[in-house]
């Protein structure tokens, strides 16, 4: 327990516990079931620390997956609309050459 208590605040816990804390009119009533153990409070900041990762994950992956074929489009993109002058956009004449597109065909070469 003293371990666990060294890695995670009394504020973090502290919303675990206070749901299982018996309601009195004592506002700082430390009331609980018998059968509260401090392992069951740890159990559910575990379980919730561990849902929260997955959803993180989850929602990074959500809005990575989009983002990583930016360089598709934006060839499909130039390919659609010829008359777009790439150098004032910044873009060398040899950009195509640039390791950063070499995975990108040509808008006309994909299928």
């Amino acid at each position: 327990m003293r371990r666990s208590l060294s890695t995670v605040s009394y504020h973090c816990l502290s919303g675990y516990w206070r749901l299982l804390r018996i309601e009195t009119k004592a506002q700082d009533s430390w009331l609980f079931p018998d059968d509260t153990r401090f392992s069951c409070i740890w159990d559910r900041y575990v379980f919730d620390r561990q849902l929260r990762l997955m959803v993180l994950d989850a929602i990074k992956r959500i809005s990575i997956a989009p983002q990583s074929r930016w360089a598709e489009r934006l060839e499909s993109l130039f390919a659609l609309h010829p008359q777009i002058d790439r150098k004032l956009l910044g873009y060398p004449d040899n950009w195509h050459d640039c390791p950063i597109w070499s995975d990108v065909k040509p808008a006309d070469e994909t299928v």
